[in-house]
């Protein structure tokens, strides 16, 4: 998905992370694709706030 887009939208960054762990740089939009709903209620929530807050 990043490969394709990076090419499709050359002027714009995209990122892999660790939601949970890693740190999320200030950003317009962001995706979680697929992530949230494998997460337990701790992580899911956490992710959450982490998005919020970027």
């Amino acid at each position: 998905m990043i490969e394709i887009s990076s090419k499709r939208f050359k002027h714009n960054n995209f990122l892999k992370c660790d939601i949970t762990v890693d740190e999320i740089p200030e950003a317009d939009f962001l995706t979680c694709s697929g992530a949230l709903n494998t997460f337990n209620e701790n992580d899911f929530f956490k992710a959450i706030e982490k998005c919020f807050n970027s």
